[in-house]
């Protein structure tokens, strides 16, 4: 486990997302959140995951699918191939 201060975190929070060790953030010297890292889950299980979740929401199928490929677009850029 490691410490850092507020405003560090803040200037670089890739430098403690992207580490596989739990992260304390201080504010005055007091401990106000803790950054803990997620399993690396393939695609697949992401995918499995996120259904589990929705199981049973009002999500529909449709808006899932748009909302996966609006956030693919993020992702990548959009497609150079109509």
């Amino acid at each position: 486990m490691r410490l850092t201060t507020e405003r560090e975190f803040k200037s670089n929070p890739s430098k403690f997302l992207n580490g596989q060790v739990d992260t304390v953030v201080t504010r005055r010297g007091r401990p106000m959140a803790m950054v803990s890292p997620l399993p690396r889950l393939s695609v697949a299980d992401g995918i499995t995951q996120m259904g589990r979740a929705l199981r049973g929401s009002s999500v529909t199928k449709r808006e899932l699918l748009k909302l996966l490929k609006e956030a693919r677009q993020e992702v990548y850029g959009r497609p150079r191939c109509p």
